[in-house]
Formats: structure tokens, sequence, C-alpha cells
């Protein structure tokens, strides 16, 4: 993903306009614009105002899913995920361990075929 995506989903995240990320950030609503559709490259200054506004890591802003492996993924998911109300955590928390648990039987039901063979 790019700046300009990220930036989006973590905006949208917050439940914001880009004209609230402006007031917000203190960036030009033209400014923000440009950025989410990248068509710009922000200077280092307007980077650190989008950071600390939207209380997100420089990796969850500036990560490009191309370039960076599944793990680095996971752990800029996992930052957006705990800004959730508990519940939602709750529910988040209850689908990743039976995930878990039926990767963890689908695999033994390979290894048990595996052996029977």
């Amino acid at each position: 993903m790019s700046l300009g995506a990220n930036l989006k989903r973590l905006r949208q995240d917050k439940g914001w306009t880009q004209g609230d990320l402006s007031k917000a950030s203190g960036v030009k609503l033209g400014h923000v614009s440009r950025i989410e559709r990248d068509d710009t490259d922000p200077k280092l200054s307007t980077i650190y105002k989008l950071i600390e506004c939207l209380e997100c890591s420089p990796d969850a802003l500036l990560m490009d899913k191309e370039r960076v492996g599944m793990s680095a993924q996971l752990k800029a998911t996992f930052e957006r995920a705990e800004k959730l109300a508990d519940g939602e955590k709750a529910t988040i928390i209850d689908l990743i361990d039976k995930y878990c648990v039926a990767s963890g039987v689908q695999g033994l039901l390979e290894k048990k075929k595996i052996l029977a063979i």
C-alpha cells in the first residue's frame, strides 16, 4: 500500500473526513487530498504532523505492503486493532484463537493422513 492509501485507511479508522484530518493536523485540506491520491511527496514535517494527529506509528503510515513481510503487516494491523473498543478487541481475539485452533487441527489431520499412507 502507498502512503496515500495508508493515510486514507488510518483517517477512515477514526471516522474522519479529509477536512477533519486537515483541522486536527494543521495540514491544508488540498494537501491532504493530494497525499491520499499519491500526487505529492509530503515533507517530513507534514508526515510528523499526520503521525501525531492519527496517533499511529511511522510504520503504520509509511509501510509499503509490497516491500515488507507479513509480520510487519500483521504488526501494523494489530496496532490499528488496539484502538478498538474492548468488545471489538474481544471479537478479534476470539476469531484469531479459533482460526489458530482450526489451523492446528488441519495440520494434525494432514499429518495423520500422511502417516496412514
